[in-house]
């Protein structure tokens, strides 16, 4: 291990010393901050060089966060200037002027920037800015901001909450040019009130910091909000309160506060409507962050509680009621210190009842059947805390420490009726996780930057399962599973600008951590005693990229060279990989409309499974557990993915967007399942020695009317994957093809109705061993905003959903919903109807391999909800 690690760091000095030994390029490179004159950043600020005879010599823009770099010859005279309509023209005439950071003050017609026409255009362009004109789109019926980004052409929001552009999920959401929320932008996609919004800007190659602007040729793409003005005061806001009938209630508060040094925003909510209140996942969230560090996470093992089909709406169907709060902070205590906070703190309850009926194939013309009900109830307890400061050492030197703290807790129990027994269940569910962090950037001149972290990293899951017959009342725990895990690592970057076309990267990681898995079973329905499992892993990365670009095509060639070491329990191993990673992307100008542009990426990579992937559980209709070891740890899994992405645009005033995408994904080693019967039980074993393939293709196209202020956008996503899976004693391959498609138009049909219309297709189609099952259902949507006169608005919401191979009845949703507001806006009234209209349960059939089911999920009642606004 000593000599790997030796080797590597080698490869690392020789790679970085002819770095600081390179000829600086010829030419002068001026970079710095725009603000007006209360300190907020100025976009979209013109900066142009110009020579001794007035010919321009180079032009450049400001970035959304007020950000500007622009290069020039060091071989003459020049002027800059910088040029924004509302601001007066700064020019400089000696180019050794000081441009850290420039204050630009109003012009004298300070309402020039107000009245700037911008009727019809949904989108301007400039540079790396994609900017969308909000007013231009919504159509009233959008409550978050959530709702306008599913709107416009290029963003993509799927049910999770994650937010992708052109296929590439993006990295935050900036609230005017400040990062208020870090990676946790679903606060502000499912907080923020849509009629707050003035712009919507797509940032392509977000660096997220000054001192890597024009040295870090990034691929990372962020959104940035830009409020109205109206709504930039030290304290603005809303809050609502709503009750109804079957006892439902509803209170909502968001407060806003926005000055020239400090930002917040925050949201409460307490509901019984059936609504997931809580934005943020946290597990998600956390497994995120810990891979983003090369460290191992930890997961939980035991039953997690149910959900409703993906195509429905879950708030129809869960029982739910809680309270949610979120306060985020930003302050800017000087100019050199910044402090950020972020706190989540989420209490909430939720019952979930279905039936199953179900007949389990075990041999050919054999089987058995499972009659079963259930009503679950769980209660989640979430903490959430961030904390970071930021200090400017000098203007070429960042210190940046960050601390955050995870604790979770679930209580999940089950009252199971079925055709064996009838049984209390109950899953507890405890976990804690601590990071720290530590970030120190230099700037050693215009063409490098040297970035240095340490990371330390804990976390502990614990698990108890507990079951029982329905008339003992106490529960104690039947087996308890836990997990602690330990990390820690250090990260060395150096970033290079070689040339104004060409970067270069190199970084050397060192981590090293700790897992431990625990099992203590109590009683005899484990039939077999297991050791614990343990396992110490140290991973050496060197990774480094370059990137260059010829005539309008980008390369990009990177490579991580990866020594892992790993002691599992008695076993140990140690391995050597090399996981290249080629892209290409080229963008061509037809004229002054057209644009046409293409990616494509191949990477390699191999992952190693987790702990709890090597200890999976087993499980049973009647809820009997057992932990089995099935699983390979010293194979890990060897990815290969291939990416293609092809882009035709017109930025005219009637915008029109064409994207399509092709994914391939081929893996070696990967994890598959195998289904046994015993008696009653069902048990599941994950073997990871099998091959898959993922086939992925996404066709859209987004196109705007100026005339009606509408878009249409058509999607279509197929995906195709093969995959080993066995049944009983029958081993074969399943091929599963699942088919989505949407369109979604919205449109004014007089000056005061506004009309959206969608329609979605799924089909799911797996065949195993000569078995085919085909599942299609269909949804429609239409939503009617109509406003008879300025101070009234009237919306209906239809939502239907048709399941054609099952020859169910179409169900339906209708909601109404009428909103009286007065001119002054101060406050609204609102009476709001949700109504299930032909069913109080809906069904559920497929056929699965070794099984055919039917499941059916209890509805939500209908209800009438009153509802007060006051905007203060």
């Amino acid at each position: 291990m000593i000599r790997n690690i030796g080797f590597l760091v080698l490869v690392m000095v020789i790679f970085i010393i002819p770095t600081f030994a390179q000829d600086i390029h010829p030419g002068i490179t001026k970079k710095g901050l725009l603000i007006d004159t209360e300190g907020q950043p100025v976009d979209m600020v013109q900066i142009v060089v110009k020579d001794e005879l007035g010919n321009i010599i180079e032009f450049s823009y400001s970035n959304p966060v007020g950000e500007y770099s622009i290069s020039f010859p060091n071989d003459g005279k020049y002027t800059v200037s910088f040029q924004r309509l509302g601001f007066k023209k700064i020019e400089f005439e000696n180019i050794d002027f000081e441009s850290e950071k420039i204050i630009l003050h109003p012009s004298d017609n300070t309402k020039l920037r107000e009245v700037v026409i911008r009727d019809n255009v949904l989108v301007e362009e400039t540079g790396d800015t994609i900017n969308y004109v909000v007013k231009n789109i919504i159509d009233g019926t959008e409550r978050k901001l959530e709702d306008v980004l599913a709107k416009l052409p290029g963003l993509k929001v799927n049910s999770n909450g994650k937010i992708s552009f052109q296929g590439r999920e993006i990295s935050k959401i900036l609230l005017d040019g400040d990062d208020l929320t870090g990676e946790n932008y679903q606060i502000l996609s499912k907080g923020l009130s849509a009629d707050w919004l003035e712009d919507i800007q797509i940032l392509k190659r977000f660096t997220g910091n000054k001192l890597l602007q024009g040295v870090k040729k990034s691929d990372d793409i962020a959104i940035n909000i830009k409020l109205k003005e109206d709504f930039k005061s030290p304290l603005f806001g809303k809050a609502s309160l709503g009750a109804g009938t079957w006892k439902r209630a509803e209170l909502q508060a968001e407060l806003l506060h926005y000055n020239k040094s400090n930002k917040g925003f925050w949201v409460t909510e307490s509901s019984n409507l059936g609504d997931d209140i809580e934005v943020m996942n946290l597990n998600l969230y956390d497994t995120r962050n810990i891979g983003a560090n090369n460290f191992q996470s930890i997961s939980t093992i035991t039953d997690r509680s149910e959900e409703a089909p993906e195509m429905f709406s879950a708030s129809n169907f869960n029982f739910q009621r809680g309270i949610y709060t979120n306060p985020n902070l930003i302050f800017k205590i000087n100019d050199k210190i910044k402090f950020k906070s972020n706190t989540t703190v989420t209490i909430r309850e939720r019952e979930f009842i279905q039936n199953d009926s179900s007949f389990f194939f075990t041999k050919e013309d054999q089987g058995f059947s499972i009659n079963q009900k259930s009503i679950q109830s769980t209660q989640f307890r979430d903490l959430f805390q961030s904390l970071t400061w930021t200090k400017e050492i000098k203007s070429n030197q960042e210190l940046e420490i960050s601390g955050r703290a995870i604790i979770n807790s679930e209580n999940i129990s089950n009252q199971i009726s079925n055709t064996f027994r009838d049984q209390n269940q109950q899953n507890l569910l405890n976990k804690y996780g601590l990071l720290f962090s530590s970030k120190y950037l230099i700037k050693l001149d215009e063409k490098q930057v040297l970035d240095f972290e340490i990371n330390v990293h804990a976390d502990q899951l614990q698990e108890d399962l507990s079951f029982a017959e329905v008339n003992i009342s106490e529960l104690s725990p039947n087996q308890r599973i836990e997990q602690s895990n330990h990390n820690f690592g250090i990260k060395g970057q150096h970033l290079i600008k070689w040339s104004e076309k060409t970067f270069a990267e190199s970084v050397i990681n060192y981590t090293i951590s700790r897992q431990i898995l625990e099992r203590r079973p109590k009683d005899h329905l484990l039939s077999e005693n297991f050791d614990d499992f343990s396992t110490n892993y140290q991973e050496v990365r060197l990774y480094t990229n370059f990137t260059t670009k010829w005539k309008e095509i980008n390369f990009w060639a990177s490579s991580n060279i990866r020594n892992i070491a790993a002691n599992w329990s008695s076993i140990k191993m140690n391995y050597v990989f090399v996981e290249p990673t080629l892209k290409s992307s080229y963008e061509k100008i037809l004229d002054k409309n057209w644009i046409v542009s293409n990616r494509i990426a191949w990477t390699l990579n191999n992952t190693f499974l987790q702990l709890n992937e090597w200890v999976p559980l087993t499980f049973s209709r009647s809820f009997r557990h057992e932990i089995s070891n099935e699983s390979d740890p010293l194979n890990p899994e060897r990815i290969q993915l291939l990416l293609g992405n092809i882009e035709i645009k017109n930025k005219s005033l009637n915008y029109f967007v064409f994207n399509t995408e092709l994914g391939i994904r081929k893996s070696e080693n990967a994890i598959y399942s195998t289904f046994n019967f015993i008696e009653d039980l069902i048990s599941e074993t994950q073997l990871n020695d099998g091959s898959t393939k993922d086939f992925n293709a996404s066709i859209s196209t987004s196109k705007y009317f100026s005339s009606l202020s509408s878009l249409i956008k058509i999607s279509y996503d197929m995906n195709n994957t093969t995959r080993p899976l066995g049944v009983g004693e029958i081993l074969d391959t399943s091929h599963i093809k699942n088919q989505t498609g949407s369109i979604t138009a919205g449109f004014v049909g007089l000056t005061n109705i506004r009309i959206s219309l969608g329609y979605n297709y799924n089909s799911l189609i797996n065949n195993w061993n000569e078995n085919k099952n085909r599942f299609v259902f269909h949804t429609f949507n239409s939503t009617i905003n109509y406003t008879p006169i300025e101070i009234l608005q009237i919306r209906l919401n239809y939502e239907g959903l048709n399941i054609d191979s099952q020859n169910l009845n179409l169900n339906s949703i209708l909601k109404a919903e009428i909103n009286f507001k007065p001119k002054d806006k101060k406050w609204e009234l609102g009476l709001f109807y949700n109504n299930i209209m032909n069913n109080r349960s809906l069904a559920i059939l497929q056929i699965a391999p070794g099984v055919n089911s039917r499941t059916d999920f209890s509805v939500l009642p209908n209800f009438v909800l009153l509802k007060a606004k006051w905007n203060f």
